[in-house]
């Protein structure tokens, strides 16, 4: 799959969902089945997301609250007044004092391809195919 360099959105040739290919910035409260970026999710403080699975390949930053299964294929950064409700899975998670964290399971580290993958089949595609997206730009 290839996608010009300035192209924000792409279309999954598997699966034909579309693709956020940019920065995402939540400002105010979000509720919708499923939020996935390839960049870097930022939810500011007055921002908030309600969704079934929040995924950010890159970074996510969260100064507000999101509520859902959250992935995060790089940082993720909890701010003073972030609140994260659900599960959290990431390499590397930084937490500020005063941050909240309400979840069933919250696993930091590596963890295993194929586990997210059958994880994430029947949602969106694997984030193996979301890098290639990116990797692919002219």
């Amino acid at each position: 799959m290839r996608v010009g360099r300035r192209a924000l959105t792409a279309m999954c040739p598997q699966c034909y969902r579309g693709i956020e290919l940019a920065d995402m910035t939540i400002r105010k409260p979000v509720v919708q089945p499923s939020m996935a970026t390839c960049g870097t999710l930022v939810v500011l403080t007055k921002g908030s997301i309600e969704a079934e699975w929040i995924l950010a390949t890159e970074e996510l930053i969260v100064h507000g609250m999101i509520s859902g299964h959250t992935r995060c294929w790089g940082r993720v950064w909890l701010g003073p007044s972030a609140r994260v409700r659900g599960s959290l899975r990431a390499p590397q998670v930084d937490i500020e004092a005063g941050a909240v964290i309400e979840g069933a399971l919250i696993q930091i580290g590596a963890f295993c391809k194929s586990d997210l993958n059958a994880t994430l089949d029947d949602e969106i595609c694997a984030p193996e195919q979301i890098q290639r997206a990116i990797s692919a730009r002219p």
